[in-house]
């Protein structure tokens, strides 16, 4: 077979579109996965997306052990560093809310290490969890005693109308139809119910800035990319209405886009790093201010049912 059988050419999944133009074309800068991968936008509405992408067969292959990487695992002492410090500036960053009652449902899609649920859980939420890895599923059970499906919403079949909440915090950016998956998850939410989205910002200044060594484009796990505007017209066409968007004002992205930068320069990282992070931190703080920066939170309210087809 050969390598490009793997891939697949897909229409907009917001407008069904075929006509799009290329933005760039980019390589795996975070787990090093070989490949060139094209990023395009949308002639009509604008949806930015990774196009061709990896078959859903194979896309597995482009996430590496370490991705799912939870609970007490053994760590080297540079990678205890790098989290220490991923851990003391997330402290300072915008944290994902829920404004609405704490005795109803809700639901965490891609639910990871369970530590948003498990906090949730603590405030008197009942607590529920869907999550791909099979690792990851079980450690949330045993360690948080929450119930966690093993697989994607669609395959878990919720009755209608079960959840209050909903969050998707860095999930919609991977998934291959996110049109069917919020279709899916407006069927199982309460009317009025409150949808969490959390993503990368792809018309933020970062990503225009930092160009294809925007760190946030995970290339290719990342297959769609969005904007505010982009972002809002999805919900819209599935549902929901939009309530207000919440910018982050965590530097990370801007400090491991330019360590790929330095990477490139031959300029060592940790001197360059160090050098410039009173200004990712201070620009940062401007663009999340500003609604500009890199990671925004939509928070939705359920209006109506969802569409089926496009």
């Amino acid at each position: 077979m050969k390598a490009e059988d793997n891939f697949e050419q897909i229409k907009c999944n917001l407008c069904n579109s075929n006509e799009s133009y290329i933005l760039f074309k980019g390589k795996d800068m975070v787990h090093k996965k070989q490949g060139t991968f094209t990023v395009v936008k949308c002639k009509k509405c604008g949806l930015i997306y990774t196009n061709p992408r990896p078959k859903q067969s194979i896309i597995s292959d482009y996430y590496p052990d370490e991705y799912w990487d939870i609970g007490e695992t053994t760590k080297s002492s540079e990678t205890k560093l790098k989290l220490f410090i991923h851990e003391l500036i997330n402290k300072f960053s915008y944290k994902l809310t829920i404004d609405t009652p704490i005795d109803g449902k809700i639901l965490d899609i891609g639910c990871g290490d369970g530590k948003l649920l498990f906090k949730l859980k603590k405030e008197g939420w009942k607590t529920y969890g869907v999550e791909i890895s099979e690792l990851a599923a079980e450690y949330v059970q045993t360690k948080y005693g929450i119930e966690v499906f093993n697989g994607t919403v669609e395959e878990a079949h919720f009755e209608d109308e079960t959840f209050d909440v909903v969050i998707l915090n860095h999930v919609l950016e991977h998934l291959s139809d996110p049109t069917t998956t919020l279709n899916e998850i407006n069927r199982i939410m309460a009317e009025g119910g409150i949808l969490v989205v959390g993503i990368p910002n792809a018309g933020s200044f970062e990503a225009k800035f930092f160009k294809k060594y925007w760190t946030a484009w995970e290339l290719p796990r990342h297959l769609y990319h969005f904007t505010p505007k982009t972002a809002s017209y999805l919900l819209e066409k599935t549902g929901f209405e939009e309530q207000t968007i919440k910018f982050d004002n965590n530097p990370n992205i801007i400090l491991s886009s330019f360590k790929y930068v330095f990477q490139d320069l031959r300029i060592n990282p940790l001197i360059g790093l160090t050098l410039i992070f009173p200004f990712a931190v201070f620009t940062s703080f401007i663009l999340s201010k500003t609604k500009r920066s890199y990671n925004m939170f939509l928070y939705s309210k359920k209006t109506n049912s969802g569409i089926v087809d496009q």
